[in-house]
C-alpha cells in the first residue's frame, strides 16, 4: 500500500509553482527530441488518438463484411464503403420492389474518436464546416456500428449535424479560428489543415518558446506544479460536463476565444458551468461527466484536494482496468484498509472498483459502457450494462439552472444560465432584461441572447429591440442579422428584412440560411426572379440542406411548370428523406399529376415525420376526402384540428365528414368552429345554413345563407336554400 492517495507518476511531489507558458504553439513532435519516452507513450492513449485522418493504418472498422446497417424508425440503410483508399459513408432506402432510393454519399474526412469506446465520422465540405455522419462505430460486441448519439430517431437531421468549436475543443488539438469566426452564435469554420489528435499543449500549454529557449522550464506549464485545483483544472477543461443534455449551461466567456483556454489559469477566467437538479430518484450518468460524478463523492468531498484525476490516471500513459487492478485497489486502500473490519464486507476484498465504481451504461451514448466515477458506498443494484433506447430528442425538460463550477457568478451570466436552461419563461426572461438594463453590455452576445429568449417568450417587439442592440455593438454580427431578420419575416414584414439578410450573406458569405431565407422574403415581395437567384445559391452553398430546393420547387409549382418542380422535390428528398416539408410538396405535385397512389405515399411518410403539422394533416385528409377513403380522412382531419384547433378549412371539412356519418350536433360545432375563425369561410357559411335549416332553425339559417350568397360560385345554392326557408314560415 501507498501513501494516501498517491499521485500517480506523471505528477509526483514538487514545489506548487505556478508557471505559465508563452503564447505560440508548435508541432508537438518536437517534443519527442528530449521526452522521446514520454512521447512514444502517450502516441498510444486514447487522448494522442481522438482525431485524426483516415488511413488503414488507423481505421480498425471492416469496411467489407459487416458494413451494412439498418435503421429501423427512419426506415434508412448505411454502408460503410472504401474505394482506392478513400472512406466513405452510403445511406439509402429501399423502394417496394427493393430498388434503392435516396442515394447519398459522404466522403468519411476526419474520424473522431480513439475508439476505445467509440468513433464518429466526419465529412468536411468545400466551406471548410464539418458534419457529423450519422452511422458510428462503437467498441462493444467486439465491435459494431449503430447510430450516432442524436441520430436514433426518424427526424434526425440526416448527415448536416454541424460540430461546433465546443466539439472540437475537448476531441482535438487547438485549430486556427479567426477571432471574427469565434463568438457565441457563429458558424463554425475551420480553414486550414486541422490538427490531429489531443497532443502535448493540451496540458502543458503553448510550447512553442520553451522549444525556443532550449527547453527552459519557466516556458512551459508543468502541471505538478500548479495548485491543487489548478492542477485537477487541466483534465476539468474537457472531462466535466455536468449535463451534456445541457451543452449550452458550459457558459465559455464571450470575450474569450474558443481555443483560448491555458492550463495553469484558473477554468473559471475561460468558463463557468452551472447545472441543473436531478429529478426526484433520478442519477444522472454521461459519457463526458467522470470528474462531475468524482466530485460528487464522499471520497473526493473529504479529501480536501488531495484526491484527483491522476490520483489513478496517468494522462501520459493507457492502461485498461485489467492492467491496473493493484493499483486502482492500492489507491483505495491507502485510506480504506480498515474496511475489511466492516462488518460484512470481505476480509480479503481484490476489487474495490468492481463493486464502488461500477461500469455503466451512459445514458446520453446508449452503445457505450464506462467506469462510473461516483464512488459509492453501495453497488447499484440490477443489471447497469442492460441495452436501453436513446431518450427521444435527448432534449430534457426546463428546468432551473444554478452555478456549479465556479459556485459563484455573476448576475448577468446566472440570468443567461436561466435562459438557456429553459426555466419559467416570464421570471428568467424579465430578470435577463433587468440584468441588462443594470449593466449594458459592450459585446453583442448577451444582447442576441435577450433577443432569442424574448422571441420563445412571444415578447417579438422586445426581442427586435434587442437584435438591434447586439447590431449596434456589432453591425456585422451574423446571429443578430438572421435572427432580426427572420423574426422580421415571420411578422409579414419581407422588405424590412431584406436589408439584414444582405448583410447577414455578406458577414457569413459560406452560410446557406441567408440565402434560403432570403428567397421566402423575394417570393412574398412578388420578386420571383431573384428568389430563384436566392434558392439556387442556397443550394449550391449547401448541397445537404434541403431547403434551397425546396424553396425553389415552390417557385416552379407556382409557375406551373411540374417537372422541373417534382423533380426539386424529388432531390430535396433525396437530401434529407426524413423532411416532411419536401414530402408533403412532392405529394401536392403528384396529387396535381393525378398520381393518387404516388400522393398518398409522400402524404403518409410527410405526416409520420411531422405528426403535428397540421397543413400537411389537412392537405393530407382533403385528398383522402376526394377519394372517398371518408375514414382515414376524418382520421387525418381530426389529427388537423387537434393539432391546430385554429385551423378554420380542417373543421369545415370535419364538418362535412361528420355530417356524411349522421353526426349532426358534431357537424354543427365544427362548422361553427370555422365560421369563428374565418367568416370568410363562405362556403362553411353555407353548409353551416343548410344544417341549421334542415333542424329547423330558419332564422339561424338564413343569416349563414346569406353570408354565403355573396360568393358567384355559390349564391345559386345558397338563393335555392333561402327561398326554402322563406316558404317555411
Amino acid at each position: 500500500m501507498g501513501l494516501p492517495f498517491a499521485r500517480a507518476a506523471f505528477f509526483g511531489v514538487f514545489p506548487l509553482v505556478l508557471s505559465l507558458s508563452g503564447g505560440t504553439y508548435t508541432d508537438s513532435k518536437e517534443c519527442a527530441a528530449c521526452h522521446s519516452a514520454i512521447y512514444k507513450k502517450y502516441q498510444r492513449t486514447g487522448m494522442a488518438r481522438s482525431f485524426s485522418r483516415p488511413s488503414p493504418e488507423n481505421m480498425v472498422e471492416n469496411f467489407r463484411a459487416g458494413n451494412l446497417y439498418y435503421h429501423e424508425a427512419s426506415d434508412t440503410w448505411y454502408e460503410m464503403t472504401e474505394r482506392d483508399g478513400k472512406y466513405f459513408q452510403r445511406r439509402f432506402q429501399k423502394g417496394p420492389f427493393g430498388d434503392e432510393r435516396n442515394v447519398d454519399i459522404k466522403s468519411i474526412d476526419y474520424v473522431m474518436g480513439s475508439g476505445n469506446h467509440a468513433r464518429t465520422y466526419l465529412h468536411r465540405t468545400p466551406e471548410g464546416t464539418l458534419s457529423e455522419l450519422p452511422l458510428s462505430w462503437y467498441a462493444e460486441k467486439g465491435g459494431s456500428l449503430a447510430m450516432s448519439p442524436g441520430y436514433d430517431n426518424p427526424r434526425h437531421p440526416g448527415s448536416r449535424r454541424p460540430i461546433g468549436y465546443d466539439c472540437m475543443f475537448c476531441h482535438n488539438q487547438y485549430p486556427k479560428v479567426t477571432p471574427v469566426e469565434d463568438r457565441f452564435g457563429d458558424p463554425p469554420v475551420f480553414a486550414g489543415e486541422l490538427p490531429e489528435g489531443i497532443d502535448c499543449q493540451r496540458c502543458h500549454g503553448p510550447g512553442g518558446e520553451h522549444v525556443a529557449s532550449g527547453g527552459a522550464a519557466a516556458k512551459i506549464v508543468n502541471p505538478a506544479r500548479l495548485t491543487a485545483d489548478r492542477q485537477m483544472e487541466v483534465c476539468l477543461q474537457c472531462h466535466l460536463e455536468p449535463d451534456s443534455f445541457r451543452p449550452t449551461l458550459n457558459f465559455k466567456r464571450y470575450e474569450r476565444g474558443s481555443f483560448s483556454y491555458t492550463p495553469g489559469e484558473p477554468l473559471a477566467a475561460f468558463m463557468s458551468l452551472f447545472d441543473t437538479p436531478q429529478p426526484a430518484g433520478g442519477d444522472r450518468f454521461q459519457i463526458a461527466g467522470a470528474a462531475w460524478e468524482l466530485r460528487g463523492s464522499a471520497c473526493f468531498l473529504k479529501s480536501q484536494g488531495a484526491l484527483g484525476c491522476t490520483t489513478c490516471h496517468d494522462p501520459h500513459e493507457e492502461r485498461h482496468a485489467s492492467e491496473s487492478a493493484e493499483m486502482y485497489n492500492d489507491v483505495c486502500q491507502s485510506c480504506h484498509a480498515r474496511t475489511n473490519r466492516v462488518a460484512g464486507h470481505p476480509s480479503n476484498a481484490g476489487d474495490c472498483i468492481g463493486c464502488h465504481m461500477q461500469k455503466r451504461r451512459t445514458q446520453d451514448v446508449v452503445h457505450v459502457a464506462m467506469t462510473d466515477h461516483r464512488i459509492r458506498r453501495q453497488p447499484l443494484p440490477g443489471d447497469l450494462l442492460a441495452a436501453f433506447a436513446e431518450i427521444g430528442s435527448l432534449a430534457p425538460p426546463p428546468g432551473a439552472a444554478y452555478p456549479y463550477y465556479p459556485a459563484t457568478t455573476g448576475n448577468l451570466e446566472g440570468a443567461v444560465a436561466q435562459v438557456r436552461a429553459g426555466a419559467n419563461p416570464g421570471l428568467t426572461v424579465p430578470a435577463l432584461e433587468k440584468a441588462l438594463a443594470a449593466a449594458p453590455a459592450r459585446r453583442p452576445e448577451p444582447w442576441f441572447e435577450l433577443a432569442e429568449a424574448e422571441r420563445s417568450a412571444k415578447k417579438l417587439t422586445a426581442a427586435a429591440q434587442s437584435y438591434r442592440s447586439a447590431l449596434q455593438r456589432d453591425p456585422n454580427y451574423f446571429p443578430a442579422l438572421l435572427g432580426l431578420s427572420t423574426l422580421l419575416e415571420d411578422e409579414g414584414r419581407d422588405a424590412e428584412s431584406v436589408p439584414y439578410l444582405q448583410r447577414a450573406s455578406k458577414a457569413a458569405p459560406a452560410d446557406a440560411r441567408p440565402w434560403a431565407v432570403l428567397g421566402k422574403a423575394h417570393e412574398a415581395l412578388g420578386r420571383k426572379a431573384e428568389a430563384k437567384t436566392d434558392f439556387t445559391k442556397a443550394a449550391q452553398l449547401d448541397p445537404d440542406n434541403p431547403d434551397g430546393q425546396n424553396g425553389l420547387g415552390i417557385l416552379l409549382a407556382e409557375e406551373q411548370d411540374i417537372p422541373d418542380a417534382e423533380a426539386c422535390f424529388r432531390e430535396a428528398v433525396r437530401i434529407q428523406p426524413n423532411h416532411a416539408g419536401s414530402h408533403a410538396n412532392l405529394a401536392r405535385i403528384l396529387a396535381a399529376k393525378q398520381d393518387l397512389p404516388g400522393a398518398l405515399t409522400e402524404y403518409s411518410l410527410a405526416t409520420h415525420l411531422a405528426p403535428e403539422d397540421a397543413g400537411i394533416r389537412f392537405d393530407y385528409g382533403s385528398l383522402l376526402n376526394a377519394a372517398r377513403r371518408f375514414v382515414e380522412a376524418t382520421v387525418q382531419l381530426e389529427a388537423a384540428v387537434s393539432a391546430n384547433p385554429g385551423h378554420a378549412e380542417a373543421h369545415a371539412l370535419l364538418g362535412n365528414l361528420r355530417e356524411r356519418e349522421g353526426r349532426t350536433e358534431d357537424a354543427l360545432a365544427e362548422y361553427r368552429a370555422a365560421v369563428r375563425l374565418r367568416p370568410e369561410a363562405l362556403r362553411a357559411q353555407l353548409d353551416l345554413g343548410a344544417v341549421l335549416l334542415k333542424q329547423g332553425d330558419r332564422a339561424g339559417a338564413i343569416s349563414h345563407l346569406k353570408l354565403a350568397a355573396a360568393d358567384p360560385a355559390l349564391r345559386p345554392l345558397a338563393l335555392r336554400l333561402l327561398s326554402a326557408a322563406a316558404a317555411a314560415r
